[in-house]
C-alpha cells in the first residue's frame, strides 16, 4: 500500500491585492495501482470542498460536499499525473470536485523535455476532457513523469514539473507507455 500526500496553494495579485487564492491538501491511499482512498479539502477561492471515499466490495464509496455515491467500478484513478497507468482510463476521479470525469487518451508523440541542463528524450500524450485538455510528458527511457501543460480559462497556460526529477517508473507503468 503507498500513501501520496498532495498539497497545492497559490495566490494571484493585482496590484498588491489578493485576486484569487487556492488552497488543496489531499491524501490518497493506491494498492496495486488501484486508489482505495481518499480524503481531500479545497478552498477555491471561498468555494470550499471535499472528497472522502474508500474501496468497497461492491465499488468506491464516495461522499463529497454534493452528497454519497457509489463508483461502480473495479479500479478508481485520480489525475495522478506521477502514474503513467493513468493513461489506460477512460474515466478518472477529480480529487477536488469528486467528480468522475470522462477522458480521452490522444498520443502526441516523441517530444524531450528540459530538466535543468539535461534534454531527456519524452513521449508527449493528451488527455481529453469536456472542458478542456492536459498535455502529459513522460520519459521514452523509462516512463518517468516529466511535465503538464493545460490552457486555462483566460488562455494562458499552467505547467507543472516535478522539483526533483522522479525515480524511474515500475515496469507496468513502461507497458502502459507502449
Amino acid at each position: 500500500s503507498e500513501q501520496v500526500e498532495i498539497q497545492a496553494q497559490f495566490d494571484v495579485r493585482i496590484l498588491f491585492i489578493n485576486a484569487y487564492r487556492y488552497r488543496h491538501e489531499n491524501t490518497e491511499h493506491w494498492r496495486h495501482g488501484c486508489l482505495t482512498r481518499i480524503d481531500s479539502q479545497t478552498d477555491d477561492n471561498g468555494e470550499r470542498m471535499q472528497v472522502l471515499g474508500s474501496a468497497a466490495d461492491d465499488g468506491f464509496s464516495l461522499t463529497t460536499s454534493g452528497g454519497s455515491s457509489l463508483l461502480e467500478n473495479d479500479c478508481i484513478r485520480t489525475f495522478s499525473y506521477w502514474n503513467a497507468d493513468l493513461l489506460q482510463e477512460r474515466r478518472l476521479l477529480n480529487s477536488q470536485t469528486g467528480e468522475f470525469v470522462a477522458v480521452r487518451v490522444e498520443e502526441g508523440g516523441p517530444d524531450t523535455v528540459r530538466f535543468g541542463a539535461t534534454e531527456i528524450p519524452a513521449k508527449r500524450y493528451t488527455l481529453v476532457l469536456d472542458d478542456g485538455r492536459i498535455d502529459l510528458w513522460y520519459a521514452q527511457a523509462d516512463g518517468r513523469w516529466l511535465a503538464l501543460e493545460s490552457p486555462t480559462q483566460k488562455g494562458r497556460t499552467v505547467r507543472y514539473e516535478p522539483v526533483d526529477l522522479p525515480p524511474p517508473a515500475s515496469t507496468d507503468r513502461l507497458l502502459a507507455l507502449d
